[in-house]
């Protein structure tokens, strides 16, 4: 009878230790939060799983739309894209106010959920996800017609409704140049697409009086919108690759200012990626100077701002604009994209 009450007092000594171990190999490193360490830190942009494991995606172009195939799960303090099983659809009910839930979303048969990447959407859902720091830097001096204008404008606001906006996915920057640069929106402006829009269709087009300063345009895109103070997220677990989208008609006037535009177009090019929209002359710009030289300037200059082809898109009429969002999109963000095939 000793011997066996001797055994299960070391059995359960050992169970004990056994645990112990256990735990401490889990929690090893591992500090326990308690009082205000608990609490959010008020710069945090990322995801907590305490407030919702999972979190809803948008539709590209619809962004009051939700994504049947395809969420967002909080790995690590960051939103992950992810993609449903097999002919299974998000079940819209689990969800909170806030689009966010802790039960697995893939619950609703759908057939429309296909087996292949390309057929689930997720080839062009990658491309609207990557979470990047995106400054616009519009041309909107004198050669530009009112109605051309008119024309980006529109094109901005459908081509940001193609990115989840917000601190924890794309943000959004932008200015307007001509013979001064004049921001309407940065990083930490607005939070939400609905906003950014907003600030779209505020954004001023007179450029009198009548220049195309360029330099200084992708100048204070560098110094002042590729800021911490702007909200750049350059540092720390929610760093992120930025993108600069210059979009202009023609070359740097006066032209004896060619040389810093193409110097400052280097200095973002070693940052960030670079997209160059060129966009046509007007009529009237046109009768200025015989077709050759004025394609001949235009072509130097340009092919010095980016001499990379996969991120210059040459557009013949303003109406090409639309047509093309999904294409600048992902452009956007070919250079995450290719980070990620690159760890694959």
């Amino acid at each position: 009878m000793m011997l066996m009450h001797t055994i299960i007092v070391l059995l359960g000594m050992w169970t004990l230790a056994h645990a112990d171990l256990s735990n401490l190999a889990k929690n090893r490193g591992i500090k326990a939060p308690s009082g205000r360490e608990a609490d959010v830190p008020d710069n945090f942009v990322g995801c907590l799983a305490r407030e919702g494991r999972y979190q809803v995606a948008g539709v590209p172009g619809k962004p009051d739309e939700i994504n049947e195939c395809i969420y967002y799960k909080c790995v690590g303090n960051e939103w992950k894209p992810q993609v449903c099983p097999d002919k299974l659809g998000i079940l819209e009910s689990q969800f909170d106010k806030a689009g966010r839930t802790n039960s697995f979303p893939c619950t609703k048969p759908k057939n429309g959920c296909l087996s292949t990447l390309s057929e689930r959407g997720v080839a062009e859902t990658a491309t609207t996800v990557c979470g990047v720091d995106l400054v616009t830097v519009i041309d909107v001096s004198c050669s530009i017609a009112s109605e051309d204008k008119a024309k980006i404008k529109t094109f901005l606001k459908k081509f940001v409704s193609n990115f989840p906006i917000g601190p924890a996915f794309t943000q959004i920057a932008g200015s307007v140049y001509g013979s001064i640069v004049k921001d309407f929106l940065y990083f930490n402006t607005y939070n939400s697409a609905r906003m950014v829009r907003k600030a779209i269709d505020e954004m001023p087009l007179d450029a009198k009086p009548c220049a195309t300063h360029t330099f200084e345009a992708l100048r204070q895109a560098r110094e002042v919108h590729l800021t911490e103070e702007k909200g750049r997220r350059d540092k720390g677990a929610d760093k992120r690759d930025c993108c600069v989208m210059l979009m202009t008609d023609g070359y740097t006037h006066p032209q004896n200012k060619k040389h810093e535009t193409i110097r400052e177009a280097a200095n973002i090019r070693k940052i960030c990626a670079l997209i160059l929209v060129t966009l046509p002359n007007s009529p009237e710009e046109e009768k200025k100077m015989p077709e050759q030289q004025r394609k001949k300037l235009r072509e130097e200059e340009f092919a010095k701002i980016q001499p990379d082809g996969d991120m210059r898109l040459d557009l013949q009429s303003f109406d090409e604009l639309e047509e093309n969002i999904n294409n600048i999109a992902r452009k956007t963000c070919q250079p995450v994209n290719r980070i990620e095939k690159n760890t694959v």
